[in-house]
């Protein structure tokens, strides 16, 4: 049995760790490595395998999931609609569980590590063959021309959800060059820089206002966590001042995510009115589960004729399970966020853990941030990439072994 349970716990990470490379490029992979893990987890808790993973707060998410049972009953003049809204809640949720317990053996935390860098690697590597060939590496998707701006789009169909994929990319890379260096450990920050040269170059050349918010804000709060915050954070503002100075097309499409009347701006306002109508009209239960796209053209503007996402994940998920489906939503991630920034805060453990603690932190930060731009927990890779690094912030919490080199610590 402990030999059944050994093969199908290698099974496992072979899923997950197909998952986490193709995270950035294809969501039916994406979705083959988290079934293949899933059902491997579950085949190991048939088999009366012990000690799986811990969930946090369960209460919280009980409430949440018995409340999601109610609005499928309240709102059930689209039930299978909702039925299929429903699953993608179940399966984040069920990333986020797969992550925490292919963590739990120290072996993997490096492994893990270094896959979903290179998933960030070759997010890079399709945004340059991009830029300087024209088209997409795997689907020869052409460059978008807006304003003379060639935007990369890279492996996403969106150059909006590219530059939110790397912006986390950058942190984490960052955080990973951070603790390469506090290990003194050459050959990984020479991989660090180039890993964050590359996507840094890439994500300027999205040319995506939310993008460069929510990168802005990540790396903020990533610098704030160091003692050395008085040098980091100046080096920062003097960095993106010299980009706006010397590289014009950023400067100007970062001063447009605060203009009220440049660009897609007056729509974006239009669109969060409209979701705000949305939940006025149902605020407890919301309208149903997976189904803003299905009311919102009972109301939109009547001279608007487009079908679009809310652009703003908040009021996307507010219109469809209401004000309370939202906050107990927020509270589990802000619960799962506590507890990391507390390590981070007291710094207890090495200080190459702390700072890919850190990094993780601050990513998932600059999602929830980008998320009041772009409805991203509706994107099949970004929701995917939400919750796995929310498994990544929750699991460093809970374990002492160090990701750059897990043979300086144990559990």
């Amino acid at each position: 049995m402990q030999t059944l349970r050994a093969k199908l716990t290698l099974v496992g990470t072979a899923g997950l760790l197909i998952a986490l490379i193709s995270m950035g490029f294809s969501k039916s992979v994406n979705s083959i490595g988290l079934g293949i893990c899933a059902a491997a987890l579950l085949l190991r808790v048939i088999s009366g395998e012990k000690g799986l993973v811990e969930i946090p707060y369960v209460r919280v998410l009980i409430a949440f999931a018995l409340f999601l049972a109610i609005d499928l009953v309240v709102n059930h003049q689209y039930f299978w609609t909702s039925v299929r809204g429903l699953w993608k809640y179940m399966g984040g949720f069920l990333t986020m569980v797969l992550i925490m317990d292919a963590l739990k053996d120290k072996k993997n935390t490096s492994l893990l590590l270094y896959t979903l860098l290179a998933a960030y690697g070759f997010s890079a590597f399709t945004g340059l063959w991009q830029k300087f060939t024209g088209f997409d590496l795997l689907y020869f998707r052409p460059t978008y021309a807006e304003e003379a701006q060639v935007r990369l789009s890279g492996s996403f169909k969106h150059y909006n959800d590219y530059g939110t994929f790397l912006m986390t990319g950058v942190v984490v890379s960052l955080a990973y060059l951070v603790a390469s260096v506090l290990q003194k450990k050459k050959i990984q920050m020479i991989c660090g820089v180039i890993l964050f040269s590359a996507l840094s170059y890439v994500l300027i050349n999205t040319f995506s206002r939310s993008a460069f918010v929510a990168a802005i804000f990540a790396l903020t709060a990533f610098c704030a966590f160091f003692r050395t915050r008085k040098f980091s954070l100046p080096v920062l503002v003097i960095g993106i001042t010299l980009l706006i100075l010397f590289y014009p097309p950023f400067g100007d499409r970062l001063k447009e995510a605060f203009s009220l009347t440049h660009g897609t701006t007056g729509e974006r306002l239009m669109l969060a009115n409209t979701g705000l109508k949305m939940i006025r009209h149902s605020p407890i239960f919301g309208l149903g589960i997976n189904t803003y796209s299905i009311y919102f053209p009972q109301f939109r503007p009547e001279h608007y004729e487009s079908i679009m996402y809310a652009h703003n994940s908040y009021l996307q998920i507010g219109s469809e399970i209401g004000l309370v489906g939202l906050s107990l939503f927020l509270l589990y991630v802000v619960l799962c966020l506590k507890d990391s920034l507390q390590l981070i805060i007291r710094d207890a453990d090495s200080p190459a853990l702390t700072a890919l603690r850190a990094g993780f932190f601050s990513a998932l930060f600059g999602l929830l941030v980008n998320g009041c731009f772009e409805s991203l927990l509706q994107s099949t890779l970004l929701r995917s990439l939400f919750w796995t690094l929310l498994g990544f912030v929750v699991a460093t919490a809970r374990f002492k072994s160090d990701p750059v080199d897990p043979r300086e610590h144990s559990h």
